[in-house]
C-alpha cells in the first residue's frame, strides 16, 4: 500500500508500514536517510529506477535476508545495510561508484558479496565484523582499500588484491582468524598497521619488492613464519623483528626499511652495522636497548622516525649521514648522542628562551617538533640551504610573529607552523612537499615568485587532499592558467589575480568579471599600494565604481575613498559622474 511509504517527491522518507515483505513504489529514485532503519522486513523489492540509497537507510533491520539491488544503482551510503543480521548475500551491481564507510558492517550471516567492476574504492570498516564471510571477489578496477575494511571477518580464507592498489591502509585484514592466502600485487608501497595482526592462521605471504614501508605490528600475533635467519624477520626488504642475542648485529645486505621497535628493549646488542642499501629508520626502531654504544647508519640513509634511537643511555659512537631528508622528534631523547645541532647541519631541539633566532649557515634540516621545549621567540631567520622544516617544528609558539622560508626548502612538515597565531611568513619561490596544517588559518602568506610578489591571508588551515588552501600552494608553486582556473571561486582567486594581471588570459578575463570584488578586496587589504595598482588596471565602471565608494564609507576606510573619487573625476569627469550618482 502506498499509504506505507512517506515520500517526498521521488525520495522514500519513511517506512510506515508493518508488513515484512515489501515492494517499494515504482516512482522511487532513491531511497532515504534511515528510511527503513531498524523496521522487521525481511524482503524488499527495489524498483529499477532507484539510483542512491543514502546512508543508513537499511542500518539495523535484522530480519531482512534478502534484498534485489537494481541496474541504475549508481551509490550505497555509509551504514546503509550495517547490522542486517540475517543478510546472507548481496549483489552490487554494474554501475554502482560508491560504497559508503560501514554499509555492510556487522552483516554476522553475509556468505557472498559480489562487487562491480566499477568500483575503486572500498571505504573504511564496509566489510567490517562479517564473521560468515567466506570469499569475495575485489574488482580489477579497485585503487584503495580503507582501514578496518575486512576487520573481523573469521572465516575469510583467502584474498587476491587487485594490481592497482598501492597501499593497505590499517587494520584492512586485522583479526581475519582463518586468512592463510594473501596475494599482493607488484606496486603495492606499503602495509598499513596492523594490517595483518591476529591473523592466526597466516604462515607466508609474498610481498613485492615495491613495498618500502610495513607499519608498527602489520604482522603481530600472526602466524607468519617467513623468517629468512634465525634472527630476523625479514618480509620483502622490510626487516620487521631482530630477536638474536648477539652484541654485534650486522643487519643483511638488501634491507631497505627498518621497521618501528624492530630491536626495541633489545638487552644485548653493542654495535649494530646496517648496510647500504637502508634507506630508512622507523619509529622506535632502536629504542630503549640499554647495552647500545655504536650503530653504523649507511651513507644513502633518507628518513630516521620519531624516537628511533630514544633511551639508550650508552649510545655515544652514531653519526647522521648526508643524505638525510626527514629527522623525527626525539631521535636520540633519554640518549647519550648529541640532541642539538649535529653535523653542523641537522638541528635536532632547541630549548633556550631567546627574542630573534638566526640559525647558523649551513643548516639543513629543522627535525620534528625541534622547537617544542623553547619558548619567547618572536623572529626565526632561516638559512639559505635549508631544505626540511619537520613536522610541528613550530607548534604552539604563539609569540613568533614573522619568519621568511627561503628557496631551498623542498618539505614543509604537517603542522609545521600550527597554533602559532596571526603569522607573517614570506615563502621565497615556493614549491615542494607541504604538510596537512602547515601554517594555521589566520597566517599572513607572501609568497615571491619569479619577481612576483602575492600576498594572502589563509582563511582556513590546509588540509590534506582537495581544499582551496592546497590548490592555491598548488598554484604558487607552478603558477599556470589551468590551476589558476582549478581554485573555482576561492577567496584566493582575486589575489592571484591581481598578482598575475598583467600576463592576461584567464587572470585579466577574472578581474574584468569582477572588478568591484577585486577593488574591495584590496581597499580591505589596507595596502594603499596595492590599492592603486587595482585602480590603475582602469576595470571600474561607474556602476562598480558607486559600489566601491558605498564600501569604503560603509568600513571607514577614508584613504581608499579618496582615492576612488580621484579616480572618478580622471577617468569619468566631474560632470558626468556626478549626473550618475552622488555621495
Amino acid at each position: 500500500m502506498t499509504t506505507d511509504f512517506a515520500l517526498n517527491g521521488e525520495v522514500l522518507t519513511a517506512y510506515l508500514g508493518s508488513e515484512s515483505k515489501v515492494i517499494i513504489p515504482e516512482e522511487v529514485k532513491v531511497i532515504g536517510e534511515g528510511a527503513f532503519m531498524g523496521t522487521p522486513v525481511t524482503d524488499v523489492t527495489v524498483p529499477e529506477g532507484v539510483t542512491e540509497i543514502e546512508k543508513r537507510a537499511f542500518w539495523g533491520c535484522e530480519l531482512l535476508t534478502e534484498i534485489s539491488l537494481p541496474e541504475a544503482l549508481r551509490s550505497i551510503g555509509d551504514n546503509a545495510f550495517r547490522n542486517c543480521g540475517s543478510l546472507m548475500e548481496v549483489v552490487i551491481p554494474d554501475g554502482v561508484a560508491f560504497v559508503g564507510e560501514a554499509a555492510f558492517r556487522d552483516c554476522e550471516q553475509l556468505e557472498r558479496a559480489i562487487l562491480p567492476d566499477t568500483l575503486e574504492e572500498l571505504r573504511a570498516s564496509t566489510f567490517s565484523e562479517c564473521l560468515r564471510l567466506t570469499g569475495i571477489h575485489l574488482p580489477a578496477k579497485l585503487r584503495r582499500i580503507g582501514v578496518s575494511c575486512f576487520r573481523g571477518c573469521v572465516s575469510l580464507t583467502e584474498i587476491v588484491i587487485p594490481e592497482g592498489v598501492r597501499d593497505l591502509d590499517d587494520s584492512t585484514f586485522m583479526s581475519c582468524t582463518s586468512l592463510r592466502s594473501v596475494n599482493l600485487p607488484e606496486g603495492l608501497n606499503s602495509i598499513g598497521r596492523q594490517c595483518f595482526s591476529q591473523c592466526g592462521r597466516l604462515m607466508s605471504i609474498s610481498v613485492p619488492d615495491s613495498v618500502r614501508v610495513i607499519a608498527g605490528n602489520a604482522f603481530y600475533n600472526s602466524g607468519l613464519m617467513n623468517v629468512s635467519t634465525e634472527k630476523f624477520v625479514i618480509i620483502g626488504k622490510v626487516l620487521m623483528h631482530y630477536s638474536g642475542t648477539d652484541e654485534t648485529v650486522e643487519v643483511p645486505e638488501g634491507v631497505e626499511y627498518i621497521a618501528d621497535h624492530s630491536f626495541a628493549c633489545c638487552e644485548t646488542a653493542v654495535r649494530v652495522l646496517l648496510p647500504e642499501s637502508v634507506t630508512e629508520i622507523a619509529e622506535g626502531a632502536f629504542d630503549s636497548c640499554p647495552a647500545l654504544k655504536s650503530v653504523r647508519l649507511p651513507k644513502w640513509l633518507k628518513r630516521l622516525g620519531r624516537g628511533a634511537f630514544a633511551r639508550c643511555p650508552q649510545l655515544t659512537d652514531i653519526s647522521l649521514p648526508d643524505k638525510l631528508e626527514h629527522i623525527g622528534a626525539e631521535l636520540f631523547a633519554g640518549s647519550g648522542a648529541e640532541c642539538g645541532f649535529t653535523a653542523g647541519k641537522y638541528l635536532l631541539s632547541f630549548s633556550d628562551t631567546v627574542g630573534r633566532l638566526e640559525l647558523p649557515p649551513g643548516t639543513e634540516i629543522i627535525a620534528d617538533e625541534a622547537f617544542a621545549r623553547c619558548g619567547g621567540i618572536r623572529e626565526v631567520v632561516l638559512p639559505k640551504g635549508l631544505r626540511t622544516i619537520g613536522e610541528g617544528a613550530f607548534r604552539w609558539r604563539s609569540e613568533l610573529t614573522r619568519t621568511e622560508i627561503p628557496a631551498s626548502v623542498t618539505e614543509i612538515g604537517k603542522n609545521a607552523f600550527a597554533n602559532c597565531g596571526e603569522l607573517e611568513i614570506t615563502v621565497k619561490e615556493p614549491g615542494g612537499i607541504l604538510g596537512e596544517n602547515a601554517f594555521p588559518d589566520g597566517a599572513r602568506l607572501t609568497f615571491i615568485i619569479g619577481g612576483k610578489q602575492l600576498s594572502v591571508t589563509l582563511t582556513w588551515e590546509i588540509k590534506a587532499g582537495d581544499c582551496p588552501e592546497r590548490r592555491l600552494w598548488e598554484f604558487v608553486s607552478e603558477p599556470s592558467e589551468e590551476r589558476f582556473l582549478s581554485m573555482g571561486k576561492s577567496c584566493y582567486m582575486i589575489p592571484c589575480a591581481i598578482c598575475f594581471y598583467g600576463l592576461g588570459g584567464a587572470y585579466a578575463d577574472f578581474l574584468r568579471k569582477n572588478a568591484a570584488e577585486a577593488v574591495c578586496y584590496a581597499a580591505n587589504d589596507g595596502d594603499t599600494e596595492l590599492f592603486e595598482t587595482v585602480l590603475n588596471f582602469g576595470l571600474l565602471d561607474l556602476e562598480q565604481l558607486r559600489i566601491c565608494i558605498d564600501h569604503t564609507i560603509e568600513n571607514h576606510q577614508t584613504k581608499q575613498q579618496v582615492l576612488l573619487m580621484r579616480y572618478r573625476h580622471d577617468r569619468f569627469g566631474e560632470t558626468e559622474a556626478a549626473e550618475r550618482f552622488k555621495l
